[in-house]
């Protein structure tokens, strides 16, 4: 275990985890992903000085029924192809959990290709297809665009005609199916009395759910000062009341929701009707998480009334294991957990 998880300290470990991670790792990303949160925990084994696995648990807040809990967050969790088979990392990794029990998380979870493994080996909980993504075209793809993703002008001629074809009839879609009854207006901030009513008039609907601890301390390391995204925090307001909350960024022409909460059906339809407004150089609209989920059903229903599809995100099947005496049945359901794009680091997907 890294007993000092400062930059200087780490170079080799920083070089390694860029070598074999599929994101970029440089000092700044190490320096905010692993030395500001307490109780971070990194792990790895070496073979005569040469690094051959890692992982490591972010310590997550999460509100589970109402309550507050520890967690942690699994993260590059990697052995090297030549000693798998050894069961080496199996005792790694209990090494890690026992550390974050000690530091009194009662659950870990994350996203995983690999669920066979995380299910035999490890004993975790694997719900395997529940985390999904969707996109709408909403913006006019350019012809620019379309000659560099095709071999030849007349594909990129047809690419060019085709999809803002179907962005038109996105857009059409958008206005006509879409509810017009109300206008929402959107500011930069909102008073954090205006924050605790929002999310209680949310919750009180979801008795069991399992959501991120949204506090000041999570939002400034994970959007204020994630060296890798750029995001933007959307309030709506309708009548003076809070009743809609958005975060997303934009990244290679795709706007992606990282989180979006709403008060009823018709505050989501104006939300999204929002997205039209916005003047930024991207063709697409991107949503992601678990659709199982009531809120982010209805999320994910709406996108695919103006032609959305729901796909099944395979390289983040979610997974968690829970080692305390509580009573945390509610995490069984995988209804009750509201993942989202919050859940992840925000490295682009």
């Amino acid at each position: 275990m890294l007993e000092d998880l400062s930059t200087k300290k780490n170079r080799d470990v920083i070089l390694y985890l860029d070598e074999v991670l599929g994101h970029k790792v440089n000092e700044t990303i190490w320096r905010w992903e692993f030395e500001t949160l307490q109780n971070t925990v990194f792990t790895l084994l070496k073979d005569n000085g040469k690094i051959i696995a890692t992982a490591s648990m972010l310590p997550i807040k999460l509100n589970i029924a109402e309550q507050l809990f520890y967690t942690c967050k699994s993260e590059t969790c990697y052995l090297d192809a030549d000693y798998r088979g050894k069961k080496l990392y199996e005792k790694l990794y209990d090494f890690a959990i026992k550390k974050i029990v000690e530091t009194g998380s009662v659950c870990v979870w994350g996203f995983t290709p690999a669920i066979k493994a995380w299910k035999r080996n490890f004993q975790f909980n694997v719900h395997e297809g529940v985390i999904k993504f969707i996109e709408i075209p909403i913006n006019k793809y350019s012809f620019n665009k379309a000659k560099k993703n095709s071999n030849n002008v007349a594909n990129a001629v047809f690419k060019f005609i085709i999809k803002n074809l179907i962005t038109q009839i996105t857009k059409l879609k958008i206005k006509f199916i879409l509810s017009n009854s109300i206008k929402l207006v959107s500011k930069d901030y909102a008073k954090n009395t205006d924050l605790k009513e929002f999310h209680n008039s949310i919750y009180k609907k979801h008795i069991n759910l399992v959501r991120l601890e949204i506090d000041d301390d999570y939002l400034d390391w994970r959007i204020k000062k994630n060296p890798t995204l750029k995001y933007t925090t959307k309030f709506f307001y309708l009548n003076e009341k809070l009743v809609g909350n958005v975060i997303y960024t934009i990244k290679a022409d795709r706007l992606m929701i990282t989180y979006l909460n709403y008060e009823n059906q018709l505050i989501l339809d104006a939300i999204i009707k929002y997205f039209l407004e916005i003047k930024d150089d991207f063709t697409r609209v991107y949503y992601w998480g678990n659709d199982t989920c009531k809120i982010n059903d209805i999320i994910f229903s709406t996108f695919e009334k103006i032609g959305g599809k729901r796909k099944v995100d395979n390289s983040r099947n979610f997974i968690y294991k829970t080692f305390t005496n509580e009573n945390l049945s509610v995490l069984s359901d995988t209804k009750n957990w509201f993942i989202n794009g919050l859940w992840t680091e925000g490295f682009y997907m």
